[in-house]
């Protein structure tokens, strides 16, 4: 078990990330300079500390892994810690590679509109057809607003992008 900081946490997908990094076992904390509904309920839910605005302090204890928000940059004092006493980073795209997607096939919905729609109706399609797809809206829908979702150890996951 892991404890992962996630630095802007309370974005639709950093706080659906957390969702999942948590029922794979992980101990997440998370920060960010505002925190409010719907993703400080469902964190809040989920037992998920949030710390309000960022600090070098919420880096305390210190944790193995930090998920730098994509709206962050240098001087947020987080960063600035992280960089300085060279804590491990990553982004949300690596990790979501790296604990999610290696070892599966995905099918990845991407484009302006839509998304939502398609890979639901991929879901089901894959459900129907019983080729063991596991929905994966989850990472950019919101968990309180897919009470299905969940982790599955089947091999086919059904995704769609963060764009």
């Amino acid at each position: 078990m892991k404890h992962i900081h996630l630095s802007g946490i309370c974005g639709t997908a950093m706080a659906s990330l957390a969702g999942l990094l948590q029922l794979q076992g992980h101990r997440i904390t998370g920060s960010d300079n505002a925190a409010y509904p719907p993703m400080s309920n469902l964190l809040r839910s989920l037992g998920i500390p949030i710390l309000e605005p960022y600090a070098e302090s919420n880096l305390d204890p210190r944790p193995d892994l930090v998920v730098i928000g994509n709206a962050l940059s240098r001087g947020n004092p987080e960063i600035e810690r992280i960089l300085d006493q060279r804590i491990a980073f990553t982004s949300m795209a690596a990790l979501l590679h790296e604990e999610f997607l290696i070892g599966r096939e995905s099918l990845v919905v991407a484009g302006t509109h839509g998304k939502t729609t398609t890979t639901s109706m991929l879901a089901w399609i894959y459900q129907f057809a019983a080729q063991s797809a596991a929905p994966g809206s989850s990472i950019q829908e919101p968990l309180s607003a897919a009470p299905d979702a969940h982790l599955h150890s089947r091999r086919r996951r059904v995704r769609y992008s963060l764009l």
